[in-house]
C-alpha cells in the first residue's frame, strides 16, 4: 500500500508542476532536500519544562511539538514531566528534576545523555534500524547503556552519581571496562557512585507510580487505531489523532481526519513560526495533536464538517509547514495549502505561481501579522493594519518567506518567562561515560546570522552549518568558553566494550582523577523517586542550606528507588578488577 501511495504522490506532483514556471523542474522545486534528516519532537509537557537549543546558550520555556535537533537539551523542573518521540517510534519520558541531552541523531544512531533524574525508554525497532547492532545509547555518569532490540527500560541517576538501570521488557547492554553486562527482562543493575563503581545485578522491583504512568502512556499509544488510515511507517503523532479527533471517509478525498475544535477555528493559528535548522521557518503548534496535520498532507473545508485534514499521497514528505506564504514591506502572511497544491522547498519569488488557492477565500484562513511579531513572537503592535487582500497587496513566496530571523526566533514559547530558580543545577555538567564520540555541536546562532541572511537573499534553502569564519570561535573554543554557564560534553570518560585493560581510557587532556561536582553531593537515603509524592523519611534534614547560590529548604532533587527485598543478587567486580561474590 505504501508503494502505491508514493507512486500516486509522484504522479500528482508531476502533473501539478506543469502549471508552474519552466525555470525549475518539478523535482528541483518539490523534492525534499532533507529526506535523510532524522525527526524528533517534544510530544508531551506537564508542568514547566525548559529547553536549551544546541545553537543557543539560553534556557527558555519549551513547547509541545517543538522539533529537537542534535545537542538540544531538556530540563523537567519540579513537578514536571516531559515526553520525546523519535521517528522510529522510540519514546523517552522524563520525570521531574531530570535532564536529557540529545547528543547525536543520525540515520542509524541515537545518542542521549542523562546526568540526573529518572527517565523511561520505550525503544521500537523499525525498518530504519539494523538488526543485531546498537542503534540507541544512553550515557550516564557511571555507565553507558546500548540497545539493539525493542526494549522498555528505566534509568535512575541520583545526585551522588549512583545509577540504577531497570529493564521491564527486552534487554539492554551495560558497557564497562570489563566485559559488558546484559540486563534481561525484569532485572536491574545498581551502580554505586565513586571512582571505582560496584555493580549489583538483581531482580527488578515492583512498578511504582512513575512506572504505572509510563505504562499508561504506552497503552494509549497501542490503543490508537489511526494506523489503518496512515502508512505503517508513520510513528510520530498518531496517538494524538486518536484522542483529539475522528476519521471519516469522503468520496472526493478518501479518508480525512476531523479535529475537535471550536467554531471559527482555522489551521496554523495556534502556535508560531520558529527558526529551526536545517529547515528554516518551521511551524510549532501549541495544540497537542499538531504534528502530523501541520507537517504532512493538506487542509480543506468540507460542508457540514468544517476543516478536515487530508493525509493524501504526500504524507511521506515532511515539510516545515504546508502553507503558501505572501509578504509585504512590513508584514508576513500565510494560508494552508489545499489538496493538489504544491509545496516548494526552495525559497524564491515568482509572478507566475498559482494564486488561486482553494483556502484563500475561506474566512480567517489567510493569517497576516507584522514582521516584528512574526520574528519575535511578541504581541502585535496596535498601529499595525493588515492588508485586506494580502496576495494582491504583496508578493507570493515560493517556499519560505524571505525574512531574516533573530535570536528571538529560536524560542518556541517567547511569552513564558523562566525564573532563575527554575534553571537546572550545575551537577548536570558532570562528565559521563560513552562508547562513541557524539556529533560536533552546531555553531551559535549569533555566528550564523550573516550566513543565514545570505542564504535567504540568494533564494536557496538553509544548508548545514558551515565552518566558522575567521575570528569566530570554533566549536572547541566555544565549548570551553561556555563551560561555566551550561552543561558541556568536553570532559568525559571513554570506555570500550570488552576491553581487557583495567584502566579506563580517557578523553585527551582529562586528568587522572575525575573532577568532583561543583558542589558537595548529598548521599540519598534509599526511598522512592520524589515524583511518587511519598512522605519524606525522618532521616531527611529540614534545615535550610545554600545550593547553587540560593538558600532553600533541603530536599533532594532526586531520590533513589527503594532497595530490593533480601534476595540473592550477583555482585559484579568493580571497574578496576577484583573478585565478585553473591550478595545476601
Amino acid at each position: 500500500m505504501s508503494v502505491i501511495i508514493r507512486v500516486l504522490a509522484v504522479l500528482l506532483l508531476l502533473n501539478l508542476a506543469s502549471a508552474f514556471p519552466p525555470s525549475a523542474s518539478a523535482e528541483e522545486e518539490t523534492s525534499d532536500p532533507y529526506g535523510t534528516v532524522r525527526l524528533s519532537r517534544i510530544s508531551l509537557i506537564e508542568g514547566e519544562v525548559l529547553l536549551q537549543r544546541g545553537d543557543d546558550e539560553e534556557w527558555v520555556a519549551a513547547s509541545v511539538n517543538m522539533p529537537l535537533r542534535p545537542h538540544d537539551k531538556l530540563w523537567a523542573t519540579d513537578d514536571a514531566r516531559a515526553e520525546v518521540q523519535f521517528d522510529d517510534g522510540t519514546v523517552v519520558r522524563l520525570a521531574e528534576n531530570t535532564n536529557l541531552d540529545l547528543l547525536s541523531l543520525e540515520p542509524d544512531w541515537i545518542q542521549l545523555q542523562l546526568t540526573l533524574g529518572v527517565a523511561s525508554f520505550a525503544v521500537h525497532v523499525s525498518s530504519r534500524t539494523a538488526a543485531h547492532r546498537p542503534f540507541l545509547e544512553i550515557d550516564t555518569p557511571q555507565a553507558t547503556t546500548q540497545v539493539t532490540r525493542s526494549t522498555a527500560f528505566r534509568v535512575d541517576v541520583a545526585e551522588d552519581g549512583s545509577t540504577v538501570i531497570t529493564v521491564r521488557d527486552g534487554e539492554v547492554e551495560l558497557n564497562r571496562d570489563e566485559e559488558p553486562i546484559v540486563i534481561a527482562r525484569n532485572q536491574r543493575v545498581s551502580i554505586e557512585g565513586g571512582d571505582t563503581p560496584r555493580y549489583l545485578l538483581e531482580s527488578a522491583q515492583e512498578p511504582d507510580e512513575w512506572d504505572r504512568w509510563t505504562e499508561n502512556r504506552d497503552t494509549q499509544r497501542a490503543r490508537a487505531e489511526d494506523h489503518e488510515h496512515l502508512p505503517s511507517e508513520t510513528e510520530i503523532g498518531v496517538t494524538e489523532l486518536y484522542a483529539y479527533g475522528r476519521w471519516d471517509q469522503l468520496s472526493s478525498y478518501g479518508w480525512v481526519w476531523v479535529p475537535q475544535v471550536a467554531v471559527g477555528w482555522v489551521p496554523y493559528h495556534v502556535g508560531r513560526w520558529v527558526w529551526v535548522e536545517p529547515w528554516g521557518w518551521t511551524w510549532v503548534s501549541y495544540e497537542p495533536w499538531g504534528w502530523l496535520p501541520y507537517h504532512y498532507g493538506r487542509w480543506v473545508v468540507v460542508g457540514g464538517m468544517g476543516w478536515v485534514w487530508v493525509p493524501g499521497p504526500t504524507l511521506g514528505i515532511w515539510t516545515p509547514g504546508c502553507v503558501r506564504f505572501f509578504y509585504g514591506p512590513n508584514w508576513v502572511g500565510w494560508v494552508p495549502l489545499g489538496p493538489g497544491e504544491v509545496y516548494y522547498y526552495h525559497p524564491g519569488v515568482s509572478v507566475n505561481i498559482n494564486i488561486n488557492l482553494v483556502n484563500y477565500r475561506v474566512p480567517g484562513a489567510a493569517i497576516v501579522m507584522s514582521r516584528r511579531r512574526f520574528v519575535t513572537g511578541t504581541a502585535e503592535e496596535k498601529r499595525f493594519v493588515p492588508p485586506k487582500d494580502p496576495i494582491r497587496a504583496g508578493r507570493v513566496a515560493v517556499g519560505p518567506p524571505p525574512v531574516v530571523p533573530t535570536r528571538a526566533s529560536l524560542h518556541p514559547a517567547p511569552g513564558k518567562a523562566v525564573r532563575a530558580d527554575r534553571l537546572p543545577p550545575r551537577m548536570i555538567h558532570r562528565p559521563v561515560v560513552y562508547t562513541r564520540p557524539p556529533s560536533a555541536p552546531p555553531p551559535l546562532f549569533e555566528h550564523r546570522v550573516k550566513e543565514i541572511h545570505g542564504v535567504i537573499t540568494q533564494g536557496r534553502p538553509p544548508a548545514a552549518p558551515s565552518l566558522p569564519e575567521k575570528g569566530v570561535p570554533g566549536a572547541e573554543e566555544r565549548r570551553a568558553a561556555r563551560e561555566k554557564i551550561h552543561k558541556d560534553i568536553t570532559v568525559r570518560e571513554v570506555i570500550t566494550p570488552s576491553r581487557p585493560s583495567a584502566v579506563p581510557k580517557r578523553a585527551p587532556g582529562l586528568p587522572e582523577e575525575r573532577a568532583a561536582p561543583s558542589h558537595e553531593a548529598k548521599k540519598m537515603q534509599p526511598s522512592p523517586p520524589k515524583s511518587v509524592k511519598l512522605p519524606r523519611t525522618p532521616s531527611e534534614p529540614s534545615a535550610p542550606q545554600t545550593l547553587e547560590g540560593r538558600t532553600q529548604q533541603v530536599r533532594p532533587l532526586y531520590r533513589m528507588p527503594p532497595q530490593s527485598n533480601p534476595k540473592p543478587g550477583v555482585v559484579l567486580p568493580p571497574q578496576g578488577g577484583g573478585s565478585g561474590g553473591t550478595g545476601r
